[in-house]
């Protein structure tokens, strides 16, 4: 995936409406979304914070738009993430899983794959 500042806000942006989603934030739900920032190559503590004022002042609209025009390969990445967000703390609530089908089909997003392989998870 090809990652610019407003491609990862944009995740950013998404992830976090799906953190805020049930009303109830936790540290787990953030895990997955720093894991995906940390696994390019010079983002530090610095960055995710410029990443999160960038993600604060961008409009969901275009957000959806970044994640809808990724390629293959980066919308299986943001299907598997915003998968393992809502399923972190052990508790999917009604509009989580909503939201996520929704996200789904505006963005153009697959069906998230278990492990990282390449089949579909149930």
């Amino acid at each position: 995936m090809t990652a610019t500042l407003e491609t990862l806000a944009a995740v950013f942006r998404i992830a976090k409406v799906f953190m805020f989603a049930d009303d109830r934030y936790s540290e787990e739900e953030a895990q997955p979304l720093y894991e995906f920032l940390s696994s390019f190559e010079g983002i530090d503590e610095a960055a995710v914070d410029q990443i999160s004022t960038v993600a604060d002042e961008l409009e969901l609209t275009r957000a959806v738009e970044l994640i809808a025009g990724m390629d293959d390969e980066g919308k299986q990445e943001m299907a598997n993430l915003f998968a393992r967000i809502i399923v972190s703390d052990e508790d999917i609530a009604d509009v989580e899983r909503a939201l996520y089908w929704k996200v789904r089909d505006l963005c153009g997003l697959p069906g998230p794959k278990a492990d990282g392989s390449d089949k579909q998870a149930a």
